[in-house]
């Protein structure tokens, strides 16, 4: 990450634009992740700019939507990747905040019984809205301390198991097999996300590290420095670089669930381009309540440039709904600006209600 104030200044072609929900029942490691970054970003409860390595990060609230932007430089590219974590107990405004991003972290937990019987529901939800899944196996210390070291075997059916029925369920929605969650294409990461580590294949490889040596050092001390040797949001991040789809690509397929009426060609081939330069749609998928702003809109610049001033408006709609602030996320933080272009997700504060879901044009 390239620390503080990057991502609300960050200017860069869309196909380095990555939007990321995060999926996970309480408990079984989405708010860790979010606290994580930030830890890791330098933010802390008090203050925007340090941080305290000894506090344990507390900016999520728990059954709130909250979001998280950063910037990550791979490959001598900076990439830009936006995180909404998905309350799970949201049924209202589930669609529309699924439309929010082309990719899903499902974050479970390894050791929770019955697991996949309460995610299964979602999952179904998150491949039926064709959203590329990412599956996090979380806590994985946990399940290395129940289990000795010459029950191994055990450990890896139990992650096996995991990884079998959220393929079943892909499998069972999408009607193929493309999507599926396989550790050779690096698309799940093993990790714990509250002590800030985690791998997938291409950490292995590039690090050297074994599951022995995870295990071991585990089974020695809770507080290790594998979050030095492995951090998970270096997995993540570059996971989700080589695994998420580009806006351009996602929208040839996902167009028709995110457009409930019909747009013009000119309208689609912005959106799937996500032109700044293009005609204005927006689509808001959630509110925030703090006690600095009472109340801020979630919103999805699909194309165009949405400012401050605009008065934007439903398709077939004469009634307008004045912007009269817009902001940026940078970090677990929004920040005031003038505009916010597309590609990028920021909120809003309006002179009227929004209605979550819908696509709103200039």
């Amino acid at each position: 990450m390239l620390g503080i104030s990057k991502a609300k200044e960050f200017k860069c072609n869309v196909e380095n634009v990555r939007n990321v929900l995060v999926l996970s029942f309480i408990d079984n490691g989405a708010k860790s992740l979010l606290e994580r970054f930030s830890y890791e970003e330098g933010y802390s409860i008090e203050d925007d700019i340090l941080y305290d390595p000894h506090k344990y990060m507390r900016l999520t609230k728990e059954g709130e939507i909250n979001t998280f932007s950063t910037i990550y430089e791979f490959e001598n590219n900076e990439y830009l990747i936006n995180f909404t974590n998905f309350p799970t107990y949201l049924i209202k405004n589930q669609e529309c905040l699924l439309n929010s991003a082309d990719t899903c972290l499902i974050v479970i937990s390894s050791t929770e019984e019955n697991v996949i019987e309460k995610y299964t529901e979602l999952i179904q939800s998150v491949i039926r809205n064709k959203i590329k899944p990412i599956l996090i196996i979380n806590k994985l210390d946990m399940l290395i301390r129940i289990y000795e070291d010459d029950e191994i075997e055990q450990l890896v059916r139990r992650i096996a198991y995991i990884m079998a029925k959220v393929n079943d369920i892909i499998e069972k929605e999408r009607g193929s097999d493309d999507w599926n969650i396989e550790v050779e294409k690096g698309n799940v990461i093993f990790g714990s996300a509250t002590h800030g580590w985690g791998f997938n294949r291409e950490v292995s490889e590039k690090t050297g590290i074994e599951f022995k040596e995870i295990q071991q050092t585990v089974k020695n001390s809770i507080y290790t420095n594998l979050d030095e040797k492995i951090p998970i949001s270096k997995a993540i991040f570059e996971c989700i670089i080589a695994n998420s789809p580009v806006t351009s690509k996602s929208l040839t397929y996902r167009l028709p669930i995110i457009c409930k009426n019909e747009i013009g060609t000119d309208m689609a081939e912005s959106m799937i381009d996500a032109d700044p330069e293009g005609p204005l749609i927006v689509m808001f998928f959630g509110e925030k309540h703090s006690e600095i702003f009472p109340k801020s809109i979630y919103c999805r610049i699909f194309s165009g440039t949405l400012k401050k001033g605009d008065e934007i408006h439903l398709m077939n709609s004469l009634e307008t709904i004045k912007v009269m602030h817009t902001f940026i996320y940078d970090g677990p933080h929004q920040f005031a600006c003038d505009e916010i272009p597309a590609g990028k997700m920021g909120s809003i504060m309006t002179d009227k209600d929004v209605l979550l879901g819908e696509l709103y044009f200039l």
